[in-house]
Parts: C-alpha cells; structure tokens; sequence
C-alpha cells in the first residue's frame, strides 16, 4: 500500500473560510480574492504596495474510514511571486475532501498569513 504523512496545518480554525464561502479574504495586510473559470479557478492576491510578495498553494485530503480525523499534503504545490499584487494560473478544481491552503508572506517585512479554499 501507499505511505503517507500526516501534514502539519497552520491554525486556522475548521469553520469555512470567507474565500470559499465569499470569494474574497483579508487577513493582516494581504486580501485573496477567487475567481471561477469553467471548472477551474484563480487567485488574486494584493498585499502592500511596492513590496515583493510570494505565496505557495498546498493542496490537502481529510481522510475517511479507519484514518477519519487525519490530514495528508497531496503532493500538489505551485508557488507565485509578485510586486504588490499577483495571479495564479488556473487551478484545477479540487474532490470533494480536498481542499488548498495558500500560504503568503511579505518578502519586505516577513508578515505571513493563510488562506484556505475548500471543495465541497
């Protein structure tokens, strides 16, 4: 059989997150807004004008079964940079149990936030 590890999270909470439930989220100095694409989607990011900005998008599936309340990383990462603002390219559109978290951090003062867009 397949191996896995149980992946680490930033605490974020469980409840949905304005992204999924909106479309859009602000968190600290950073706002994400989400758009849909056919049956894909992109992110929008904004942070503080002229500073270097990098966000990497992680993709995660809650187990089921006998492993029920364990979380393991896909295998799915891309990374975007950006001055002051930056868009992803399409992303495909997760299953349901899957769900991204985009972590963003200002290359200027260091501030990092997180994001999380679930399917379900």
């Amino acid at each position: 059989g397949a191996s896995a590890v149980v992946a680490r999270l930033p605490n974020i909470g469980f409840a949905p997150s304005a992204l999924t439930e909106k479309g859009f989220e602000t968190r600290g100095s950073f706002t994400v807004r989400k758009s849909r694409a056919g049956e894909s989607f992109y992110l929008r990011v904004y942070g503080k004008l002229n500073h270097n900005i990098r966000c990497t998008l992680r993709g995660y599936r809650n187990l089921m079964g006998d492993f029920t309340g364990n979380t393991i990383y896909t295998g799915f990462k891309k990374i975007y940079t950006g001055k002051s603002q930056l868009h992803t390219s399409h992303i495909p559109r997760g299953i349901v149990g899957e769900f991204d978290i985009m972590t963003c951090r200002d290359l200027g003062n260091g501030e990092v936030q997180y994001f999380r867009i679930r399917y379900d």
